[in-house]
């Protein structure tokens, strides 16, 4: 009797032992994401995640790419109505190639603020208080430097600000990058112009939100040349555009989109949104929607006129009523076009890698599957498809061969939702 109850606790602390093992493996497991971390791959976006309380605690009501952190919200949201007015947190991530050397750092901020760089804390200002410049140096050895930034909102007015400088050289804001791309801002839907300026024919409609590459600007910069996903350049006017880097580092030219005489376009009308349909039918798939006054390409019609074949931004082909577009032809000389689609989207639809340095690429939808190959950071990828909940998403690689991404660091050019589920 003796030697038993001298036996049961160790028997006892032996499972509780393997059972704290497991629980840590699992909690590892599942906090693991699905990009590379590497101290060679700098990112050209922050990863802004936002929350709804003012300790980043719990999951984020909002996950975006962000070129840079220089924010006066003053007293409204940062995104109405998803993030709160007041009583909300920010935490900013980005991986900087910086040279080697000595930089300063200045966080600017209402209310609290805390800075790491290269996991080293430099200012620690966790409190309410009014926006203020907050500067700290380090010496940093160069290459890859990975920047963290926690904020958190209190009451009344709102600002978040970072920018870095070598010391003894002018101040560098946090939108600096090395890769050209914009977000379409301020308006609803943005022309796209064959040249740089409103004289110019227009090609087609960029919504808000969308991402493009830049890839050049006119003399003044107040005109910047963007490559569809479809692959022709078109002109955007500077103002409605977030971009990645300074418009100045972009390259100045002044080549002119080629306009043929076949070009015809049309603006949604007398709707607020139209249906996009796969096949030229009411009762067809809607695979997207335009909203008033946007503009798209129009690449043919159904046999009676009725419905017309257009090509959306993405590149992507679709059908809507003829009843709510005010084309720039008549509708009979446009060709007639084939009413069949194949399912799918077939790679029309593209996403670009945002705020993840390397992100893996597996044989399924889940970290359990075999890695097929990886993705860099501003690197784009043809989308066929995804899973049930649009957490995965299924892209064709440059080489032809099908795989799954995780979709929190894919921007698609389309809502994910949009995309047709694979099994």
């Amino acid at each position: 009797m003796d030697l038993q109850r001298r036996s049961f606790p160790k028997k006892l602390t032996l499972l509780i032992a393997i059972g704290l093992i497991l629980m840590i493996t699992a909690v590892v497991s599942a906090q693991t994401t699905e990009t590379t971390a590497t101290a060679s791959t700098p990112t050209a976006f922050w990863r802004g995640e936002y929350f709804n309380n003012t300790d980043l605690s719990g999951t984020p009501v909002l996950v975006r790419p962000e070129p840079g952190i220089d924010y006066n919200w003053g007293s409204e949201s940062p995104a109405p109505p998803v993030v709160a007015t007041d009583q909300f947190s920010v935490r900013w991530t980005r991986m900087l190639n910086l040279a080697a050397g000595q930089y300063q750092f200045t966080a600017t901020t209402d209310d609290g603020v805390r800075l790491w760089v290269n996991n080293q804390v430099l200012i620690d200002q966790w409190t309410v208080h009014q926006a203020q410049p907050l500067t700290a140096t380090v010496d940093l050895p160069g290459g890859t430097t990975l920047v963290r930034m926690e904020y958190f909102e209190d009451t009344g007015m709102a600002t978040a600000r970072l920018a870095w400088t070598p010391v003894g050289s002018s101040a560098q804001s946090s939108t600096t990058g090395n890769t050209g791309l914009g977000i379409i801002t301020g308006t609803q839907n943005l022309n796209v112009r064959s040249g740089p300026g409103t004289g110019f024919s227009l090609l087609t409609t960029l919504p808000s939100g969308a991402l493009v590459s830049l890839v050049g600007r006119d003399t003044d910069g107040s005109w910047l040349q963007i490559q569809m996903t479809n692959n022709r350049i078109g002109w955007i006017s500077a103002l409605y555009v977030t971009p990645n880097l300074s418009i100045n580092a972009l390259a100045v030219t002044n080549g002119a989109q080629p306009v043929t005489a076949s070009l015809a376009t049309a603006v949604v009308t007398d709707t607020q949104v139209l249906n996009v349909r796969s096949s030229p039918n009411a009762t067809a798939t809607v695979s997207t929607t335009l909203t008033s006054g946007q503009t798209v390409l129009l690449e043919g019609r159904n046999p009676e006129a009725t419905w017309l074949q257009v090509r959306l931004p993405t590149g992507q082909l679709g059908w809507v009523s003829t009843l709510y577009m005010q084309p720039t032809v008549t509708v009979a000389t446009l060709p007639v076009a084939s009413t069949t689609q194949s399912t799918g989207v077939g790679g029309a639809t593209v996403g670009i890698v945002v705020g993840a340095g390397l992100l893996n690429v597996r044989n399924g939808p889940g970290t359990g599957f075999n890695q097929l190959a990886s993705l860099t950071d501003g690197q784009s990828v043809g989308l066929e498809g995804r899973n049930a909940d649009a957490t995965w998403l299924q892209v064709r690689l440059a080489d032809g061969r099908l795989g799954w991404v995780s979709s929190t660091y894919v921007i698609p050019n389309l809502l994910r939702t949009d995309l047709p589920v694979v099994q």
